[in-house]
């Protein structure tokens, strides 16, 4: 199973319409649009547009004071997902991207698949909003509209592309499935799921 970050995306798509912008490039060439013009502005956007639960409005409303949603604050979203899925029996892994997002692991489940996506469902209720724009705010600081700029970016600076790796080189890339890169390791992955590319695998190690 792959859990892929539908908020994060809903998310995006949904503050991006605020600002007049699009998520898609075309012919793949990369724009400079950006989602807002501050994370303040996301955050207000997203009180408005993405119905955020009592306890997420509670945070995103601190963050707005400050201008950045705080690191306890989603570490608290956090921590109320892996309860509530524990207390339906359900015990997710994860890995710590490098930019201090929590990334979900697929692991094997025999049981009825209806009931984990329902579990998933309810427990993401009191978080999710918080933990994509937390997603957002880490991965993609910079607010890029084109979130092919974003994985690009995270790919050069990690060094796991050549400087000259362009958005082009990526949308080809991405449309033939392979990469100059091994998208499974945890660098690249972590820049791929940052992006909204849902990828979410278990490291290259095997764990």
């Amino acid at each position: 199973m792959v859990r892929k970050p539908q908020v994060c995306l809903l998310a995006v798509v949904l503050l991006i319409g605020l600002c007049g912008c699009s998520t898609s490039v075309p012919d793949a060439q990369v724009t400079n649009e950006k989602i807002a013009n501050s994370m303040t502005e996301v955050l207000e956007n997203s009180l408005n547009v993405l119905n955020p639960s009592e306890v997420e409005r509670e945070a995103i409303e601190r963050a707005i004071t400050v201008g950045h949603i705080d690191p306890a604050d989603y570490e608290a979203a956090h921590l109320r997902y892996v309860q509530c899925m524990n207390q339906q029996g359900f015990w997710p892994e994860f890995r710590e991207a490098t930019y201090g997002v929590y990334i979900e692991l697929p692991y094997a489940y025999s049981g009825d698949q209806n009931e984990l996506d329902q579990a998933h469902s309810e427990c993401s209720q009191d978080n999710a909003v918080l933990a994509s724009l937390y997603l957002m705010q880490q991965a993609n600081p910079d607010l890029w509209a084109d979130p092919q700029l974003v994985a690009v970016q995270c790919l050069r600076k990690g060094s796991f592309v050549d400087v000259d790796y362009t958005v082009e080189d990526f949308a080809q890339d991405w449309a033939k499935s392979k990469f100059p890169f091994d998208r499974y390791a945890d660098g690249p992955n972590d820049c791929l799921y940052g992006a909204g590319y849902g990828y979410a695998f278990f490291s290259a190690s095997g764990q």
